[in-house]
């Protein structure tokens, strides 16, 4: 038998629930860093991370997925990271932008234009996420010493 572990190689991400499936078929939670699946047998694998919400009756998540050739008495691990470092920096300055404005009034046409461009980097904020949805992760296996 073999040894998978998932990790979350993020350091400051919060805890959020991250679907684990093999194969098509959920097998887990990861709601920390570490995700361990023990006495697996050997063989090829397709594993899957996948982040969202169920909605009426539909999945609406991000994902990542990759194919792992695990062998006889192996150990596996396989990282997974996000895509959005840089726009979750931009959602960021944008979210500060928009509490200082319930303070602070910009004059009329700076107000305008900060409106648009902030609501023009949304649209394309989801238009991107719908383009990359089933590849938002970024997965990378290796291999650990064998017990």
């Amino acid at each position: 038998m073999a040894t998978l572990t998932i990790l979350h190689n993020e350091r400051f991400a919060l805890p959020m629930p991250y679907v684990v499936s093999i194969n098509g078929r959920n097998v887990g939670i990861i709601r920390l860093r570490k995700f361990l699946i023990d006495n697996i047998p050997a063989g090829k694998y397709d594993v899957t991370i996948k982040c969202g919400v169920f909605l009426k009756g539909r999945e609406l998540m991000v994902s990542g997925s990759m194919s792992i050739d695990i062998g006889e008495g192996e150990a596996k691990e396989v990282e997974f990271s996000d895509r959005d470092r840089i726009w979750n920096v931009l959602f960021d300055i944008d979210l500060v932008l928009w509490v200082v404005e319930f303070f602070v009034v910009l004059p009329s046409p700076w107000h305008l234009v900060y409106k648009i461009v902030s609501n023009g980097f949304f649209i394309v904020w989801l238009l991107r996420m719908w383009i990359i949805r089933r590849r938002y992760f970024m997965l990378k296996v290796s291999s650990v010493n064998s017990f």
